[in-house]
C-alpha cells in the first residue's frame, strides 16, 4: 500500500463525488443500515476512544547494516517513516499484545 500525501492547496482544488444536496434530504428512515450490525451493549463497553494525540517519534541510535539503510535511503524522501512502519509491522506480526 503506497502513501500518497497531499497539500493543503492540493486538497482545496480537489471536486467531491458526493451529492451534498441530496445527502442533506435524507432522513434516518432513508438510510440503509442493513449490512451493519446493530450495537450491543457489550460492544459499547469494550469500546474505546482512538488516540487523539499522536505520537512524537523518540530520537534513537541504532547500528543498522550499511546496505540496509542505503536501500531506504535510495526510496526516496520519507525512508525514515517507511523505516519505521517497517519496525512497527514486524512487531504487530510477531508479538501478541496490541501496541
Amino acid at each position: 500500500m503506497a502513501i500518497v500525501r497531499y497539500t493543503r492547496e492540493e486538497i482545496d482544488k480537489m471536486s467531491s463525488r458526493t451529492n451534498w444536496e441530496k445527502l442533506k434530504k435524507k432522513t434516518d428512515e432513508d438510510i440503509d443500515f442493513s449490512d451493519i450490525p446493530e450495537w450491543t451493549d457489550e460492544m459499547f463497553a469494550r469500546a474505546t476512544r482512538g488516540n487523539t494525540k499522536p505520537e512524537i517519534p523518540e530520537k534513537v541510535t541504532l547500528y543498522v547494516q550499511p546496505s540496509l539503510l542505503s536501500g531506504y535511503r535510495r526510496t526516496g524522501k520519507g525512508w525514515r517513516t517507511r523505516l519505521s512502519n517497517s519496525f512497527e509491522l514486524w512487531l504487530r506480526q510477531n508479538q501478541s499484545a496490541a501496541l
